[in-house]
């Protein structure tokens, strides 16, 4: 437990403009009764409203509006969405059109990181399935949950 004290407590010497930020965002919050997205996407906050929750409104506000823009870039540019998944997406595409599908869904993750956040986030392809494969058969064997078409023991 110490050592977390520790480790916050240089955390907050080592960066005094980001710690009075979070301050000044947690208390903007509390007076206006809401807190805001980049792309005006707003929180409404009252009393009983978690500090770590408005800690964290920036940083997960942020993620959702980056992935509002890739999806709505990515339907544009025709690309068929399955589903978001966190901070992620599934596509689908013909097989001959699947690589240059998941190059420029790649893009458009990355430029929509570049539009709100003004930096380069790391795009990660984890898993690629072509017919008549399933995740199960793509998936590192050592990922979480069990490969597709496994029965539980019982």
């Amino acid at each position: 437990m110490q050592w977390s004290v520790d480790v916050l407590a240089r955390h907050h010497h080592t960066y005094p403009v980001r710690v009075q930020w979070q301050q000044d965002v947690v208390a903007q919050a509390m007076f206006d009764e809401r807190i805001v997205s980049t792309l005006g996407w707003p929180m409404a906050v009252h009393a009983g409203t978690s500090r770590r929750t408005l800690l964290n409104y920036p940083m997960q506000a942020g993620g959702a509006d980056m992935m509002r823009l890739a999806a709505i870039a990515a339907h544009e540019a025709g690309i068929r969405i399955c589903a978001p998944v966190h901070d992620a997406f599934w596509i689908t595409a013909p097989l001959a059109e699947l690589d240059d599908a998941i190059a420029t869904m790649t893009a458009i993750m990355a430029k929509a990181g570049r539009v709100l956040a003004g930096i380069d986030i790391p795009i990660e392809i984890a898993a690629v399935v072509r017919w008549p494969q399933c995740l199960g058969d793509v998936r590192a064997p050592d990922a979480k949950g069990r490969q597709c078409g496994q029965r539980s023991r019982r």
